[in-house]
């Protein structure tokens, strides 16, 4: 039998070059090797150039992982002109179009978008490449022309342009600009077009490539979902003047506010470093950039730089990371101070409307929550990304207020002390447990045997703050369990109250639902109203259901942003995982009446929850003294004493304010 093929007719000279390079074997380099060789930047301060990894050096291990196969997706959120649509959908789309020759699908918010991005980000790439001689002579996007929904070049290769899912199939698919995809879709608000484009590769399953960037807008947004519960990696720098890696952030920017002008503030900014405030001008800035590491969900990192934790292959397919300014070659840090100054006090006009949010989102890559009571459901890996640097029993040295709450049980009682600054940033100092003696056959006498004991040998012994050592401001005692056991200590610890409160939490997890008195409005926005029973103790009645989710807003909030809760440092972040565990123990579920009224309720998933009705509880005793979101003139004032029995009775004031010792 033989075979007959048809002979290829060569009409030009020229394309014998083409002939021999299409079918002649050759290697497929990596994309690294690709991006330095083949990418010419398009547009901006290295316009022309050949791209090199250099410029952002931890740019290199970042396109090695997207690289690698350890992931098969990739979403990356930063600020503005920091690179990341050139990394993750340019350079991508350049190497698998071309280098791999394979289709390729590209998610679009809508369609008018698929011509902007053809002219502004594809073509300029192609147009400076050696590539260009593969652009169509005939049909969508030749000859410099528009496109519709499709673009074919001579090797063979299409790029489609998706809104949303169609019958098409595609190992690699690229989303840029994902904080405007449509969000309308049949799974809710967090579906529509980004999972229904992405699931044109389904078929590939754990082969398939989907690259994802975008800016981040609020906590909600698809793109920080998508990072948080992927790998959640940040970008660790490390301090020229003490060697230990930090994660840069926005309150340790210094002496720009200050400033008389724009470009006082570029000349006098200093960032100070959080392990030992040393202050970085451009010069270390671009230092720390150099010496730089990758830090996951779950893991830590010592002073020499060793990092320990899962792998986080472990857990997930999704390389998820986030970078700011900080963090890039291409901008300094006196921009950063000018673009802080402007908002602060001259904002642009496309920043007028929130400035805030403008800052947090274009220059420090950063989520702006302006509604904490709309956040995700909490997990356990985010917790374990919040550690701060100090200490277990560490009281931080600038912190204003501390807070300690004890919840009561049968057995055992447990107990965290949180310290607060600023508009309400707190740090867990230290949470634990101590027993009730089970050989004292009156529970109530037990109960109250071991808080006694606890208040002498733990609460009066204190905690270090610096040079000094100091006991709680303010301590709540839950008096849900057993409240004549706590209402006896409390009178015989401390008689004025003046340290310690009774407490009771009401909401939709708990023994009573909250509500507030009417003849006390204030008490509905405060969430909280004091009542001195008939004893003489006064009793705090906390709205849980709001107080639960402003615990979850501040693990989900970013570090050092108002609200944002951390925990102490430990050397293995698991060694926080039974605390994690117990403060995602519940989940909120909001509901709505055929009439559409809405109503929040919190389902427990585990009983253990214990640190996470102590983490609220501190929160409440924060607000108490006044540590707060809001500023003093937008809340109201605190409410008045009411008394169990109807009989008057003074509400204990010292000092000058309600509640000042």
């Amino acid at each position: 039998m033989s075979l007959i093929t048809e002979p290829v007719k060569i009409k030009r000279p020229h394309q014998w070059a083409e002939f021999y390079r299409t079918n002649t074997p050759r290697e497929i380099r990596s994309m690294l090797e690709f991006a330095e060789q083949e990418i010419v930047i398009p547009q901006g301060p290295y316009r022309g150039n050949l791209y090199t990894a250099n410029t952002i050096p931890w740019h290199r291990e970042l396109i090695d992982t997207m690289d690698s196969g350890r992931f098969s997706r990739i979403i990356a959120t930063g600020s503005r002109q920091s690179s990341k649509t050139l990394t993750i959908f340019d350079l991508p789309y350049m190497y698998h179009t071309f280098e791999q020759e394979e289709d390729v699908i590209c998610g679009i918010p809508s369609a008018v978008f698929a011509q902007a991005i053809w002219e502004e980000r594809i073509l300029p790439m192609i147009n400076n490449s050696q590539y260009k001689r593969l652009l169509p002579e005939r049909g969508p996007g030749s000859k410099g022309g528009a496109i519709s929904d499709y673009v074919t070049f001579k090797n063979g290769v299409t790029t489609r342009f998706l809104t949303e899912g169609y019958s098409f199939s595609a190992r690699v698919i690229l989303f840029t600009e994902i904080y405007r995809l449509k969000t309308s879709g049949s799974k809710g608000k967090e579906a529509g077009a980004f999972f229904s484009v992405e699931e044109c590769a389904s078929s590939f399953d754990s082969d398939k490539r989907v690259y994802g960037e975008s800016i981040t807008t609020t906590g909600l947004g698809q793109i920080y979902t998508e990072v948080k519960n992927g790998t959640d990696t940040y970008i660790y720098l490390r301090c020229p003047y003490c060697g230990c890696y930090i994660l840069p952030e926005r309150s340790r920017l210094l002496h720009w506010r200050e400033a008389e002008n724009v470009i006082e503030a570029e000349k006098k900014a200093r960032y100070s470093c959080q392990e030992c405030e040393g202050k970085w001008n451009e010069a270390d800035r671009q230092k720390a950039i150099k010496d730089y590491k990758f830090i996951h969900k779950g893991q830590g990192i010592n002073k020499k730089g060793k990092i320990t934790g899962p792998e986080p292959e472990e857990y997930t397919d999704t390389l998820g990371i986030q970078w700011g300014r900080m963090h890039s070659s291409l901008n300094s840090l006196g921009a950063i101070a000018k673009d802080e100054w402007r908002a602060e006090y001259n904002p642009p006009k496309e920043w007028e409307a929130n400035p805030q949010k403008a800052i947090h989102n274009y220059v420090w890559g950063i989520p702006y929550i302006d509604d904490l009571m709309k956040l995700p459901r909490m997990a356990e890996g985010i917790i374990l990304n919040r550690i701060n640097k100090f200490k277990k029993g560490e009281i931080p040295e600038h912190s204003e207020k501390t807070a300690l709450f004890i919840d009561v049980g049968k057995y055992i009682c447990w107990y965290t002390i949180v310290s607060f600054w600023g508009k309400r940033i707190g740090a867990v100092v230290e949470y634990g447990q101590f027993t009730v003696p089970q050989d004292i056959g009156n529970i109530e006498i037990a109960i109250e045997s071991a808080l006694m004991e606890f208040w002498h040998t733990a609460v009066l012994q204190g905690w270090k703050k610096g040079d000094e050592v100091v006991i709680p401001d303010l301590t709540f005692v839950d008096a849900g369990y057993e409240p004549k056991a706590v209402y006896n200590f409390i009178l015989k610890a401390d008689p004025q109250q003046v340290r310690l409160r009774a407490s009771v939490g009401e909401g939709s997890s708990e023994r009573k639902t909250w509500s507030s008195p009417k003849k006390y409005p204030e008490a509905k926005l405060r969430h909280w109203f004091p009542v001195r029973q008939p004893n003489g103790i006064i009793l705090i009645h906390m709205n849980s259901d709001y107080w639960k989710e402003q615990v979850h807003s501040g693990f989900f909030a970013p570090v050092g942003t108002p609200g944002s809760l951390t925990v102490h440092h430990v050397e293995e972040p698991r060694e926080h995982i039974s605390f994690a565990r117990q403060i995602s123990a519940e989940r909120k579920e909001t509901n709505y009446s055929a009439g559409g009224k809405e109503s929040i309720k919190w389902v427990r998933g585990s009983a253990k929850n214990h640190y996470f009705d102590c983490n609220y509880g501190c929160i409440v005793i924060a607000d108490m003294l006044e540590i707060r979101l809001s500023e003093p003139e937008d809340i109201p004032p605190p409410p008045q004493m009411r008394n169990q029995n109807k009989k008057k009775s003074k509400w204990i004031s010292r000092g000058r304010g309600w509640n000042k010792r």
